[in-house]
């Protein structure tokens, strides 16, 4: 039987200001997500450059990410990819990332130029073969999906967060789900709730002309001057030297 056959490839940048939906592939194929930059949430984990993504069927592809740090993927849909037979890891990693980026190069513009399409899936796909390696064990997925769970809720402003609630309906206890949170993205929920409402509140500042106490309140700070206080602390301004600091910049352009 022939190696899966190469139907496209494509580079891909993530941005917040261009909101796209996750891809369910289909039957037979395999959409390779190669990572070169950037930081990507998926099912629980967090994952950064070298990461390598196997999609198969129901599976669905790359969408949540940090808005400070878009991934940046190199894109592989092959056909005819029966998993029974190849059995490629869903997460792996690529071992050798020094020449990542010299493969990725290579992968674009072979395709483009519209090289030999059976040499070239021959190629890609060997390629993949021998540069991934499986990711070592990670934490119980479980309690990894409910962590990722928990992130999402604490981004969200149009209900009151309660830590205790969230951890009795997760099945853990508070302090339990909270270790796990901080072992996973460095801050205590409390501290990443806080830092996701400032930062909205700076991009707010930065995307719109809404006046600073309804940016206050739409990222409840509902007492105006401890919102003032908070954000000084965080950014070492005001939300109107911010504001004006970066339409400057804008305009310098």
């Amino acid at each position: 039987m022939a190696n899966p056959e190469i139907v496209e490839i494509y580079y891909f940048r993530a941005s917040a200001k261009r909101p796209f939906r996750p891809t369910l592939v289909g039957k037979n194929l395999l959409y390779v997500e190669i990572m070169t930059g950037g930081t990507v949430f998926y099912e629980g984990g967090k994952y950064q450059r070298g990461t390598v993504f196997c999609h198969t069927c129901g599976d669905t592809t790359l969408h949540d990410f940090p808005e400070e740090n878009p991934y940046r993927v190199l894109m592989l849909l092959f056909n005819n990819y029966r998993k029974s037979r190849w059995q490629l890891p869903h997460i792996g990693i690529w071992r050798h990332l020094e020449m990542l980026d010299q493969f990725v190069h290579d992968a674009l513009e072979d395709f483009h130029l519209a090289a030999d399409r059976k040499l070239l899936s021959e190629y890609l796909f060997s390629a993949l073969r021998l540069n991934l390696s499986e990711l070592p064990e990670q934490q119980d997925p479980l309690i990894a999906k409910e962590v990722y769970i928990a992130r999402k809720e604490l981004e969200r402003f149009d209900r009151p967060q309660n830590w205790q609630d969230f951890s009795a309906y997760a099945g853990y206890s508070p302090s339990y789900l909270r270790h796990f949170f901080r072992r996973e993205f460095g801050v205590s929920p409390g501290r990443y709730r806080l830092l996701f409402r400032l930062d909205t509140a700076c991009r707010l500042l930065r995307e719109t002309g809404a006046p600073i106490a309804e940016i206050a309140e739409k990222t409840k700070f509902h007492d105006l001057k401890n919102f003032y206080r908070m954000f000084r602390k965080h950014t070492g301004m005001t939300p109107g030297e911010y504001r004006t600091g970066n339409r400057q910049k804008s305009e310098s352009r």
